[in-house]
Order: C-alpha cells, then sequence, then structure tokens
C-alpha cells in the first residue's frame, strides 16, 4: 500500500510539471502579436494608366507629377502633351534651318511645322474646355491633336533615309509626343466612359470589340435642312465678267474672313463658274463657310499632285485648312471640288 501511493506521489510529480509547460507552451501572450502593416493605399496613376497603350512608360511620365485623383492625372496629362508639343515643334524647327537645299526635307519638316501648330492649338483648346467639363470636346480636339501629330512623324519617316542624327532624334521625340497625347486621350475617355474613379477604368475597347457608347441614334430625326443662317452671305465670289460680287477668287474671300471670330459664322458664296485655284482656311481663321450654286456649277479646282517638287500628298487638296474645320455646302448640293 505504502509502495502504491509513493508510486502515485512520484507520477504526480512527473505529470505535474510536463503539464503546467504544455499549458504554458500554448498560452497566447498580446504582447507578443505582432501586426501586419496596413496595405497601402491604391495608387490612382497605376489605376489610370491601365487604360493607356504601355502602362509602365505611361506611369513613367506621371511619375513626378503631383497626381491624387482622376481630374489631377488628366490635366498633368494634358500639360505633358502640349509641352512636350512645343519642344517638339522647336526640334522639327532646327531641323527645317538645318537643311537648306534639300528641297524634300524643307517641305516636309514645313508641313510637320503645320500639323505641330495645329495640334499645339487643339491642346491648348482642350485644357482650357477640361475643368469646364466640356468632355465630348476634348476627346474630340485632343484626337485632333494626336491625327496631327501622327501626321507629322509619318511624313519624317519619308525622309528618315537620309540618315542625320537630327532626322532621326526629332522623329524619335515626336514618337514620345504621340504616346503622351495617346495616354491623354485614352484618360478622357476612360474619364467619359467609367467616371472620376480611376479604380473603376479599365482597358478601353472600342467599335471593334463590339463596345458602342450611348449616344444618339435611332429613327425619328428630323431631315437634314439648310440652315437660316445661310440665306445671307457675308461676301460673295464670282467671275470677272458678272461684275456683281466682293472678290474674283475663293482665297481672296476667305483671306477677308475676321480671325479668331467667336459665336458667329462667316458664311461666303461662290457664284457659278471655274475657280482654278488652290484655297487654304488658316489657323486663325474659325468658322469659314463656303456655299455655291451646285454639283458642276460652282466648281473649285486645283492642279498639285505628288509628281512635282517638293509636294506631297499634304499639299495637293484643292480646298484644306491649316488647322480648323470649315464646312462645304450648297444652296441645292455640294460645291463640285
Amino acid at each position: 500500500m505504502a509502495f502504491i501511493s509513493i508510486l502515485l506521489t512520484s507520477l504526480l510529480i512527473v505529470i505535474h510539471p510536463t503539464s503546467s509547460a504544455a499549458v504554458g507552451h500554448h498560452r497566447i501572450h498580446p504582447q507578443s502579436i505582432t501586426s501586419a502593416p496596413p496595405p497601402p493605399p491604391p495608387n490612382p496613376v497605376q489605376q489610370a494608366c491601365k487604360v493607356s497603350q504601355d502602362q509602365k512608360s505611361c506611369e513613367k511620365s506621371l511619375k513626378e507629377s503631383p497626381t491624387k485623383n482622376a481630374m489631377e492625372i488628366i490635366q498633368t496629362a494634358l500639360n505633358i502633351s502640349y509641352s512636350t508639343n512645343r519642344i517638339a515643334q522647336s526640334m522639327t524647327q532646327s531641323l527645317y534651318e538645318a537643311s537648306v537645299g534639300n528641297l524634300s526635307v524643307i517641305t516636309i519638316t514645313k508641313n510637320c511645322l503645320d500639323h505641330l501648330e495645329n495640334s499645339a492649338y487643339r491642346l491648348t483648346s482642350t485644357i482650357d474646355a477640361f475643368p469646364r467639363h466640356e468632355i465630348k470636346n476634348c476627346r474630340a480636339w485632343t484626337s485632333a491633336a494626336l491625327t496631327y501629330q501622327y501626321d507629322c512623324w509619318s511624313e519624317l519617316q519619308i525622309v528618315n533615309n537620309e540618315d542625320t542624327d537630327l532626322i532621326n532624334d526629332t522623329m524619335l521625340f515626336v514618337n514620345t509626343l504621340v504616346a503622351y497625347t495617346s495616354n491623354a486621350l485614352s484618360f478622357l475617355m476612360a474619364y467619359d466612359v467609367y467616371g472620376d474613379q480611376t479604380a473603376s477604368w479599365k482597358p478601353l475597347k472600342t467599335e471593334r470589340d463590339g463596345f458602342w457608347e450611348g449616344g444618339g441614334g435611332g429613327g425619328g430625326e428630323p431631315e437634314l435642312e439648310i440652315p437660316p443662317w445661310l440665306a445671307k452671305s457675308d461676301v460673295s465670289v464670282c467671275k470677272p465678267d458678272y461684275d456683281q460680287c466682293t472678290y474674283e477668287t475663293v482665297q481672296e474671300a476667305v483671306n477677308a474672313a475676321p480671325n479668331w471670330s467667336r459665336g458667329w459664322r462667316f458664311v461666303i458664296y461662290v457664284m457659278k463658274g471655274f475657280y482654278e485655284e488652290t484655297v487654304r482656311v488658316g489657323l486663325e481663321k474659325q468658322h469659314v463657310v463656303i456655299i455655291g450654286d451646285g454639283m458642276g456649277r460652282t466648281i473649285i479646282a486645283g492642279s498639285l499632285n505628288v509628281s512635282q517638287p517638293g509636294v506631297y500628298t499634304y499639299n495637293t487638296p484643292t480646298l484644306g485648312e491649316s488647322s480648323l474645320s470649315h464646312t462645304l455646302c450648297s444652296k441645292n448640293k455640294d460645291v463640285h471640288i
């Protein structure tokens, strides 16, 4: 009996420390817990650049900019595009001045300077309009700026076989400009489609992907009519034998249009006749409208073509623009060009 008591006491002595140690081993001490660091806040630039064509270069271009929300990101992207456009103009001007005696390069760089000036104008219009939330206008104007820049890059490609560092450097820089403007346009479209929360932005789709934005369409639109403001022209053009008009050439009438007009159209009525001339509407000639007497009656015919020295496709339109859109219509049908 004494032996059993001693044995039980020994077991208790052996088991008790082990059991106590086991409990102590699994005891949780609050002070020993290390909290996991909170996740970093979402980076709006990374979220926005998801919609660009090159996310890494997009993020790099915006890295040093104070961008906290969608509005700031878009404004910054537009400013970067505009400032880069101005540098591209300076580089192209240097190329133009260095190309004395090379008719091909001179013509191309002159065209390129026109494109970049038009692009700068469109970007300025966009930067001014964006704070007023004129998003549709901003998208249209930024798209136009991108087209002008790409046209410049495409024309520089024609003379890239000249193999000069200045041409190569200018072409590469304009290519960077195209990428920056493409970023700004993507942001504007994402803002318009998805809203001002960059977290909701996603890679953009187009009609090729089966995506169609909401907007007008459907039946019930009124038939097109001649607007009432066409009833009276500001100036007229006719052949010398008519002697009842303001000017004898269309270009003279265009030149007479006021510069930077706002809110009203300058209507030029070109009477029936054959006008052999090339007409250019300058950047400062806004809201110019040309009407004629109908197909086959009012005819404007130019003769520029790419087989002529120093002439490229950009230079050949019979009636072309240096910048802003012009309208061609007629009291009956279109002017025949």
